[in-house]
């Protein structure tokens, strides 16, 4: 298939000159529609296609890898351009009613290493059974990973491996892994063996001699951020652009109600009710449903977003990606964004996490003298417990009922 340094047809030229024109329409910037268009010419050229159907997402990756031999340059960094590429021109392809390759759905976390692996290719067709999430066999493909890794270096039994062995792995992190992590692992490697004991592969079920490690609820304080760090993070934010206006939208949504990145992409249109002033949450977690006033600053910000900045789309959600095809957001997408902010803000070394403005919120409502059970209700916490760890964040209150030092 390869035909590199083959000239483009007029109907070619003519397709990516059409394609250009809808993505600056879309208001893509003009670096951005400057590298989609030298991408697809070179794809086109470097594979000699005509008919674009016979384009796909492993094509891409092959010749971006390639490519990137070529010229000495990072593997990833350029297959990741090639693909954002190779999507625009699909889909503008598919807008302008030509025939092109189909869209495939971009997926952060491709399983390709548990396709090598027909054990853990089992397992997850096991897991679905039980009906396990995406986001729990997600998690656990990673340990198991992890687990897997350190087996092979250290020249250990796979698939089923030896109690020594897994002793061995969960106390060589407890320095770098919190505790908690410590036992998603565990529980991982216990889900694990379960799976090989239930499938015949092993003859002993080896899951109940993994325990997890004794963990105090809530032994360490919430992890918070200053106040005014919080309010720099808006100085990382262009919000001339219109990446920039959503960003600023998400940006108050955490600060202002402390609300996760699963919530924040499941926002929806209709969920915003702007005559009431209410905005309709729905805890992914909890699968309770929650009203929140809509602030005025709040408001203004999301209908300065959907006005000007929204690409358009059917999905209904509120928050968009800016990449094509435009899709909704993942909650991982989330978390980069604000790591983003930090880093244009120059707060430092410190890492910003959406979880960090969310219990910088609730200690902020709590030194304010809102009530506990209000906090709770606004995170959407069951149980008071859990609610109760802001209390030891919140140094300023601790300071106004500290008693004298006695003389």
């Amino acid at each position: 298939m390869r035909a590199s340094g083959v000239d483009l047809s007029a109907e070619q030229l003519d397709d990516i000159n059409r394609c250009v024109v809808l993505w600056r329409k879309v208001k893509l910037s003009s670096a951005t529609v400057s590298c989609y268009r030298n991408r697809v010419i070179c794809l086109l050229k470097r594979t000699g296609v005509t008919d674009y159907r016979k384009l796909s997402a492993d094509v891409v990756v092959h010749e971006s890898r390639s490519y990137a031999r070529q010229l000495g340059v990072k593997l990833l960094p350029a297959q990741r351009q090639w693909m954002h590429a190779f999507r625009a021109f699909s889909w503008a392809l598919n807008a302008l009613g030509k025939a092109g390759p189909a869209i495939e759905p971009y997926s952060r976390a491709k399983d390709s290493k548990e396709e090598e692996d027909p054990v853990m290719n089992a397992f997850g067709d096991y897991s679905r059974q039980l009906g396990w999430t995406t986001g729990t066999l997600q998690g656990r493909y990673r340990w198991l990973r992890f687990f897997r890794s350190f087996q092979h270096r250290r020249h250990g039994s796979w698939p089923i491996p030896h109690l020594r062995d897994i002793d061995r792995f969960l106390q060589s992190h407890p320095q770098r892994w919190a505790p908690g992590s410590i036992i998603q692992a565990a529980g991982a490697i216990r889900a694990w063996l379960r799976f090989l004991y239930v499938t015949g592969r092993s003859q002993i079920d080896l899951s109940p001699a993994v325990m997890n490690p004794i963990q105090r609820p809530f032994a360490q304080p919430a992890r918070t951020v200053p106040w005014p760090t919080v309010r720099r993070l808006a100085c990382g934010i262009d919000r001339s652009t219109p990446r920039g206006r959503r960003d600023y939208a998400q940006y108050l949504l955490l600060c202002a109600y402390g609300l996760g990145p699963s919530e924040l992409v499941d926002l929806k249109l209709e969920d915003i009710d702007w005559q009431a002033k209410i905005l309709h949450i729905h805890r992914r977690k909890t699968r309770v449903p929650f009203d929140l006033p809509l602030l005025p600053g709040v408001a203004r910000a999301i209908a300065a977003y959907i006005r000007h900045g929204r690409p358009p789309t059917s999905y209904r959600q509120v928050f968009i990606s800016h990449h094509i095809p435009f899709a909704p957001l993942h909650p991982i997408a989330i978390t980069d964004n604000v790591g983003r902010w930090a880093a244009r803000s120059n707060i430092g070394s410190q890492q910003i996490t959406p979880r960090m403005l969310r219990h910088s919120h609730a200690t902020r409502q709590l030194e304010h003298d809102v009530p506990l059970k209000v906090i709770g209700d606004i995170l959407g916490h069951q149980d008071s417990l859990t609610t109760s760890r802001y209390v030891r964040s919140a140094l300023n209150r601790l300071r106004r009922i500290a008693l004298p030092v006695p003389r």
